[in-house]
């Protein structure tokens, strides 16, 4: 991922809709690496608004920690329409760091978080989150451990 930092961070970055990376083998680290790189690319562009839609990050072995650190830069950016984080290792708390930053992606239509641990903890947290994101049309949460506590 480092190698493609100073994509994200160039001219041609600024304007990319749609990241793809899957099943790179990025670790927490590499998630880490990733938001900076996605962050400083919104900051340049604009500090209002980013042109990332879409970003598909799964098996990837992002972790609560990598999670957490896209999950701030999400937040930031308020402007994605597709999430797909499957296949992590990503528990309860990094669940709900993407739960909050979803609150200001309200154009989220696709949402797949599909193997990664919610519990009730993570559960809940998506269940605040959900009914405010009114053009969802899609969403994974199989193998997930939600159980009936988590919603």
């Amino acid at each position: 991922v480092r190698a493609c930092t100073s994509l994200l961070r160039s001219d041609a970055g600024r304007s990319i809709e749609v990241l793809k990376f899957h099943n790179n083998g990025l670790s927490s680290e590499g998630g880490e690496i990733l938001a900076k790189a996605l962050e400083s690319s919104r900051s340049a562009a604009s500090p209002d608004r980013a042109a990332l839609k879409v970003i598909v990050c799964g098996r990837n072995r992002l972790e609560n920690e990598g999670a957490t650190a896209l999950a701030e830069t999400f937040e930031k950016l308020g402007t994605l329409e597709e999430v797909s984080l499957y296949q992590n290792g990503i528990n309860a708390s990094g669940i709900s760091a993407l739960a909050r930053s979803f609150s200001t992606n309200t154009t989220l239509r696709y949402l797949d978080l599909n193997d990664n641990t919610f519990t009730a903890e993570g559960g809940k947290a998506m269940a605040a989150v959900l009914p405010k994101l009114s053009v969802l049309e899609f969403v994974n949460f199989d193998d997930c451990l939600i159980r009936d506590a988590g919603f």
